[in-house]
């Protein structure tokens, strides 16, 4: 890569994103991609932002992020820069130091699970590309209620901790395996209900294996500058949360709240034990400490099915209305 200012981060319109990546194959993956103009690199937690935008964009002073626009590169050995593919095509490199141009369309490029459904795929992990560009792998459920849910969240079992060295980046762009427990991150949740209409469904199980569900037929969060505000309304199911009796006592409680993580705390996050919408505190806190049949302010709750009984599994997933 060319040359590239420390402690600089350019408000720029993010492409794609991605956590644990090198910073010369964070400079590779935009000379790929035919819109990416410069990256966003941090070298501490290792996450790597392609641009599309200028070097006048706005820019602050952020910690351990660098910034390095494309025209500042030498890559003359690279088939794929320039990028000669259409502008809806994405280069790719062989092994033979060449190129081919893949057409992107809904079928090649899924943009969440429920047009996979309609090719006929069971439940598993795929990748979607959101605004049919951003790439994110995911978990779909292909079986409860006619399948095409996108997993957004999944705990069955405690192994993955939700709290302890989770920061604002964790819960940004996701942590866990998709093929266990998980959350996917907040920046794909957000590109993915601000392009279209969803709904959101929460699954439920208790120590002893009883079940219940909730559905909510809006469901949207908003971006990052608003700190990924929840809007949520329009309940349904069995797990409660009725609005008529003014209780609240699942997510409506936390409509029109901003998600706070355990690094940028409020006191509710602290006293939950989890990052999520909070408001003084919350009565359902899917993200708390995985105690399953314990009663306590920090379990992983939902008030209006088990009061604070902490809970066995748990699973939130997203569907095209």
């Amino acid at each position: 890569m060319g040359s590239y200012s420390d402690n600089d981060y350019r408000s720029s319109p993010v492409l794609l994103a991605y956590s644990d990546m090198g910073l010369k194959m964070c400079g590779r993956y935009c000379l790929y991609h035919k819109s990416c103009t410069a990256v966003n690199y941090n070298s501490v937690s290792l996450v790597c932002e392609l641009l599309a935008g200028s070097a006048a964009d706005p820019h602050s002073t952020v910690l351990d992020f660098k910034y390095s626009a494309i025209d500042t590169w030498s890559m003359t050995d690279d088939p794929c820069y320039p990028n000669t593919c259409s502008e809806n095509e994405r280069c790719a490199r062989t092994k033979r130091e060449s190129y081919y141009c893949m057409i992107t369309h809904a079928r090649l490029y899924p943009k969440d699970c429920d047009d996979i459904l309609a090719t006929g795929q069971e439940s598993g992990v795929y990748t979607i590309y959101i605004d049919g560009t951003l790439a994110v792998e995911v978990f779909c459920d292909m079986q409860t209620d006619g399948g095409g849910y996108t997993v957004f969240q999944n705990r069955y079992d405690g192994s993955v901790d939700f709290y302890n060295n989770r920061t604002w980046a964790s819960y940004k762009y996701g942590f866990g395996n998709l093929y266990g427990e998980f959350w996917l991150g907040l920046e794909y949740i957000y590109q993915m209900t601000k392009t279209s209409e969803y709904m959101l469904r929460v699954d439920l199980e208790d120590n002893y294996g009883a079940t219940a569900y909730a559905e909510y037929s809006t469901f949207r969060i908003n971006s990052e500058a608003d700190l990924y505000r929840l809007i949520i309304a329009g309940y349904s199911g069995t797990a409660g949360d009725p609005v008529d009796t003014g209780g609240k006592l699942g997510m409506l409680y936390n409509h029109n709240v901003r998600f706070s993580s355990p690094d940028n705390a409020t006191a509710c996050t602290l006293k939950r034990k989890g990052g999520w919408w909070h408001l003084n505190c919350s009565n359902a806190n899917l993200n708390g400490v995985y105690n399953p049949g314990v009663s306590s302010q920090d379990s992983m709750f939902w008030y209006g099915f088990k009061n604070r009984i902490g809970l066995k599994k748990a699973s939130m997933k997203v569907k095209k209305k």
